[in-house]
Parts: C-alpha cells; sequence; structure tokens
C-alpha cells in the first residue's frame, strides 16, 4: 500500500481492509486508478441540496449509513440456488451473464458461442484476457468526476464486459442479471463496458434486483461507445428492493452515424438518481432516450440527463415519463448543449408526469442551452393527473373503473413501450410497470 493512503480518511481504510478481504478477486490491473480515485475522492466533497443540479434530492442517508464494500466473499453461489432466476426475460434466446453483487457468476451464466473476438462477460476476465482493448476504453468518459464516480473506481473490481468488434452484427442479445445478495449494509460497485466498433450492432438488456429486503447501497458506472455506424440498444431495469439506494451513472460516446437506444425503467427503491451523459462527437448520430419512472410511499426518483451536441447534423430525442402515488417525490433535469459549430442539430426533450395523490411531487427542469443559430429544438414538462373525462368516457361505456384506469395508463406508457423491438422484451415491461402500479 502506497504512503499517501495511510491517512485518517476513511475511505482509505475501508479500501485497506476491502483489498485484504477481496484476496484473489481483487481486480490488481485497476490498482493504480484506484488509489488515484481516493486521492482525488479525499479532496472533494460529495454533493448536498446546496448543489444545483442536487437540490432536490438528499444524499445525506447515503453517507450517514456506513455501507461498507461488497466484496465476492459476502455470498455463496451454493446458497443463491432457488434465488436468483436468470431467466428474466422468459423465453428470451440470449447470451445470459449474471452478477452477485457486482461480481461475476460463471455458475448462473450461459454464454453462448461467440463469433470470433467477440467477448461477453466479466469486466475483470477482460482485462486479464484483452487488457489492451480495456484500457484503450475503461473510463475514458469520465471527466470532471463527482464523488460517487470516484467512489465508484476506488471500490469496483468487475461488472459487465461488451465488446463486438468491426463489421459484427451479434444475432443473439445480450441478457445481464445483477441480484444482490446477503448485501445487507453493503456497497456494491458495478462497472460495465460496452464497446460496438465500426458497422457494429449488439441489444443489451440489464436488470438490477436483489434477494432480500435489505438495506444496501448500488454505486454503478457504465460506459458505452459507439464508433462509426454501430447500432447499439440498452435497456436498463431498476428494480432493487425498497430499502435500497442507487446511484447510477450513465456515459456514452458515439461517432459518425451511430445509432442509439437508450431505455432506463426505475420501479423501486428507496432512493434513486440517474446520471446519462451523452456525447453526440460525430455528424449524422440519431440518439433516442426514453425513460420510465414509478414510485409511491415515500420513494424519491432522480433523472439528470445531458446531451452533448458536439458536432452537427445530429438527431436526438427524449422522453422521460413517470407515475407517483402517495408521498412519492421525483425529479427531472434535463440539458441539452448544442455547440457553436453544430448546425442542423434536431433535439427534442419531453418530460411528462401523472400524479395518483395530492402529496406526490415532481421537481422538474428542462434546459436548452444552443450556440448554434441553425437547429431546430425543443423542450417541455407537463404534470397532471390521469384525464378525467377520458376516464368517464371509458367507464361509461360499462368498462369497470380499475379497467379504465390501467387502460389510460398504458396509453401514456405507449411512448416507453412502443420502440422495444423484441416482443418478449416489451411484453415483459409491460407486465413490470402494471404489476408495480397495482402492488
Amino acid at each position: 500500500m502506497k504512503n499517501e493512503l495511510k491517512t485518517d480518511f476513511k475511505y482509505f481504510g475501508l479500501y485497506a481492509d476491502w483489498v485484504k478481504r477481496m484476496n484473489s478477486s481483487y481486480n490488481s490491473l485497476f490498482a493504480a486508478e484506484s488509489e488515484a480515485a481516493l486521492g482525488k475522492l479525499e479532496k472533494i466533497s460529495f454533493p448536498t441540496i446546496k448543489d444545483e443540479d442536487w437540490r432536490f434530492t438528499n444524499v445525506s442517508p447515503i453517507l450517514k449509513a456506513g455501507f461498507v464494500p461488497a466484496t465476492k466473499n459476502d455470498f455463496s453461489e451454493k446458497t443463491l440456488e432457488g434465488k436468483i432466476n436468470a431467466e428474466f426475460y422468459s423465453g428470451l434466446e440470449a447470451h445470459k451473464v449474471v452478477f452477485v453483487n457486482g461480481f461475476f457468476s460463471e455458475q448462473f451464466s450461459d454464454i453462448k458461442n461467440l463469433p470470433e473476438n467477440v467477448f461477453i462477460g466479466s469486466l475483470k476476465k477482460a482485462s486479464e484476457e484483452i487488457p489492451d482493448i480495456v484500457k484503450k476504453y475503461y473510463g475514458k468518459t469520465l471527466v470532471n468526476q463527482n464523488a460517487f464516480e470516484l467512489l465508484n473506481e476506488a471500490f469496483t473490481s468487475d461488472g459487465l464486459f461488451v465488446y463486438i468488434p468491426k463489421n459484427v452484427i451479434l444475432e443473439l442479445p445480450v441478457e445481464a442479471v445483477f441480484i444482490a445478495d446477503n448485501a445487507g449494509g453493503k456497497m456494491i460497485s458495478p462497472r460495465n463496458l460496452v464497446i460496438a466498433e465500426e458497422n457494429s450492432e449488439v441489444n443489451i438488456f440489464t436488470d438490477y434486483s436483489s434477494s432480500a429486503a435489505e438495506m444496501y447501497f448500488t454505486n454503478s458506472i457504465t460506459e458505452i461507445f459507439g464508433d462509426k455506424n454501430s447500432r447499439i440498444t440498452f435497456l436498463e431495469v431498476q428494480a432493487e428492493n425498497n430499502e435500497s439506494y442507487r446511484i447510477g451513472t450513465t456515459k456514452m460516446r458515439l461517432k459518425d452515424s451511430a445509432l442509439l437506444n437508450h431505455f432506463v425503467l426505475t420501479q423501486s427503491g428507496k432512493l434513486a438518481r440517474n446520471n446519462l451523459n451523452a456525447e453526440l462527437d460525430g455528424e449524422n448520430i440519431e440518439a433516442h432516450f426514453y425513460g420510465f419512472y414509478i414510485a409511491k410511499e415515500k420513494r424519491h426518483i432522480d433523472n439528470h440527463t445531458f446531451i452533448d451536441h458536439a458536432k452537427p447534423n445530429c438527431f436526438s430525442n427524449e422522453i422521460y415519463k413517470g407515475i407517483l402515488e402517495d408521498e412519492a417525490k421525483a425529479v427531472f433535469g434535463g440539458r441539452i448543449l448544442v455547440r457553436k459549430d453544430s448546425q442542423k442539430t434536431n433535439a427534442f426533450q419531453s418530460n411528462k408526469t401523472i400524479l395518483l395523490s395530492d402529496k406526490a411531487r415532481i421537481d422538474t427542469k428542462p434546459q436548452l442551452e444552443i450556440y448554434a443559430d441553425d437547429v431546430k429544438c425543443t423542450h417541455g414538462a407537463t404534470v397532471g393527473q390521469l384525464d378525467k373525462e377520458a376516464l368517464f368516457y371509458i367507464i361509461s361505456r360499462g368498462i369497470s373503473s380499475e379497467a379504465a384506469r390501467s387502460m389510460l395508463i398504458k396509453a401514456f406508457a405507449n411512448d416507453f413501450l412502443e420502440p422495444i423491438k423484441l416482443d418478449v422484451v416489451k411484453e415483459n415491461i409491460n407486465n413490470r410497470i402494471f404489476k408495480t402500479i397495482e402492488e
């Protein structure tokens, strides 16, 4: 251990203990990055409600809880049998990759025969077998890191790694399941890296869940790189238990003529914050961002997005919708930046929320920052209740109030569901949304 780590900064002590407990599971390839992140973390503060981008989200309960970094020794794959269901999308043939507390589980994974040079599975394993490719992309989107990003970099050792080489179209989708088990009081730090090289195509469906009602903290980072003319679909379902905390960061960099469809469904958790940053670093890029969130009781969901139109002739479309009940709260902060030379930009942003109680609340702040003059950009936000006239009309046709309510909610959710191309996945997501609402 380096001398500079021998201080009273609490994360240095946690780090030393964590490395010791990890034993052979520690990813030594990133040791220098981890220690550098700790040094940076010591010099900055975690965000507070005094910070503009965090003023509606109080993260102090996460910091006060004293979560301890998870290790692979915290769970037993044998005791997980019967708890874990790797068939997340029933009927979907896919490359199944399972992670427990952020660590790859070979026992529960089922990766089919892969095309030449394609890699799907564990980031730790990839860093050992194809280190040059991992090093080329790992951390390259992380500029001006906040404290939670540095915390992940310090305490991560594994996560999903997907590498699709040039001119390869991956026929089967990737299904990645992240499960928290025996995770009470633990901090889980998955680090995911997706690389789609020129003219490649990949579909990835991820799910975060837990095997028990324990309080834990997931602090994840996902980096996605789409090279020229690549086509990527990435869907993330956040279905962790209602005692959990989550800070999720997704950062993307796209090149010329890339096509991206990104989906995130947040349906549980005591507090969830999703940070999404996309850099459109090429011309003729098409990027779609879809979000749907459901919260009840006193749960809190915060979505912050930043779409950077760095080059001309690009299109982005951002639609985030939510349903809030009881005393639930949500936040949407969406910023679109059109840089000086990014002419012929088309950028659209929309946030719509339905409040099913008088005490539910949404704070929404869509933003446009435009420095080019030949652009088409719109943004908007609406907050309201289910259309009472439409509800009355449906009921007057002999349909029960419950069925009428479900019909209106399904129509509201359609903007999120319709772009999902695989019917098996679309039906599963549809069932999850309505099961959550019914519960």
